[in-house]
């Protein structure tokens, strides 16, 4: 049995490029391990999402419960949205920026048929229950509304637990 050294360089560029790749692996590994910021940066990621998360809940209580007078204007909801994003921009996608902006259009749109609405759906709203007013126009908003809801909580919460 002869061993040439050309039946022996496929074995050879298989072991040296195996190498290269786990010191390549090894050496990303180290550097994220290394970086003493890596959990400051998760946790202000974190943060943000948590906080915007905590804004758009905050105007979606505000368009149920405030009274008809003292209901805030969609622009000025959504400035205060806008600010949050700004204030938070290193860590919020801004894809995610005019996601939220359609749901916040989408409570509003809602909050203003509430005020046509029946006493029922209206009631219903007012005291923050979750179910839908079942069709006609009011229906389908607040369908389309609770959709943004849930794309919007899906994206936050999945960037949340990813860290």
């Amino acid at each position: 049995m002869s061993v040439t050294v050309s039946s022996l360089i496929g074995p050879i560029l298989a072991f040296f490029g195996t190498l290269i790749v786990v010191a390549a692996g090894f050496y990303q590994w180290r550097r994220t391990q290394g970086n003493p910021n890596r959990f400051a940066a998760a946790d202000a990621r974190r943060n943000a999402r948590e906080a915007l998360w905590n804004v758009l809940e905050e105007v979606n209580i505000h368009l149920r419960t405030a009274a008809d007078d003292e209901r805030k204007a969609l622009p000025v909801l959504q400035r205060d949205v806008n600010t949050l994003f700004l204030r938070n921009s290193l860590y919020l996608s801004d894809h995610d920026q005019a996601l939220v902006a359609d749901y916040v259009a989408a409570m509003d749109a809602v909050g203003m048929l509430m005020e046509k609405a029946d006493d029922g759906p209206k009631q219903a709203w007012r005291n923050t229950s979750l179910g839908s007013p079942s069709g006609g126009e009011l229906g389908a908003a607040h369908q389309r509304m609770k959709l943004l809801r849930a794309t919007v909580k899906a994206r936050l919460s999945a960037s949340v637990d990813a860290g």
